[in-house]
């Protein structure tokens, strides 16, 4: 799927399930960490939106680039100069998003999923949902694509669903998108996080 699917998605799901925070702030910086998270899996892919905005280099230098940088955290946690566990599993992601195809590494529910959300659970538990969330909504969205994901990745095999979203389906992206705003947009207005005066304001629509 499209980035803007992923995101739209990556919200929608977050939103759904996000249990109550600490006021509207920290409510829209974790979907703010959801819409990362639905794009990061797309980091091991040369020309997605991540890779060209995250690293404005010419297309054969991004994967170069990505491993350094997971070299980069690995010999920061070894020096002191970050967090032991968030350098090391920012290494190996980073490491391995590099290094594998792309939609395998990354998309696997034994591997990519668990280090980005072990990760973040590290650095601030609050983060560990929304991140983890727009993760796998990315990741269990490409299950519609025609190619499939290794979803159990390293094992072998590919999951899809019966119907897939191949190139003859495309026309159906921009309805998903349309959805998955209007579903984000009834579930934030209802957020207790949310002000008095949007939940009154959206009664009168």
């Amino acid at each position: 799927m499209k980035a803007k699917t992923h995101v739209a998605a990556g919200i929608a799901g977050t939103l759904a399930l996000l249990p109550p925070v600490d006021g509207t702030e920290e409510l829209f910086l974790s979907l703010g960490l959801a819409a990362l998270g639905s794009l990061l899996p797309d980091l091991d892919e040369p020309n997605s939106v991540i890779s060209r905005r995250l690293l404005p280099l010419p297309v054969f230098l991004r994967p170069v680039a990505i491993f350094l940088m997971g070299v980069g955290a690995l010999l920061l946690a070894l020096t002191g100069g970050a967090p032991t566990g968030v350098g090391v599993l920012g290494g190996i992601w980073l490491m391995g998003a590099a290094r594998y195809p792309h939609r395998t590494f990354t998309h696997s529910l034994v591997v990519g999923l668990p280090i980005v959300a072990l990760m973040a659970l590290l650095v601030e538990p609050a983060w560990a949902y929304p991140l983890g969330s727009g993760y796998l909504t990315h990741v269990l969205g490409d299950v519609l694509h025609e190619s499939g994901v290794p979803l159990f990745w390293p094992v072998k095999g590919k999951s899809r669903t019966p119907i897939t979203l191949g190139h003859r389906w495309w026309g159906v992206e921009p309805l998903l998108q349309v959805a998955a705003i209007c579903f984000s947009m009834v579930l934030l207005v209802e957020r207790p996080e949310m002000p008095q005066w949007v939940a009154r304001f959206s009664g009168l629509i």
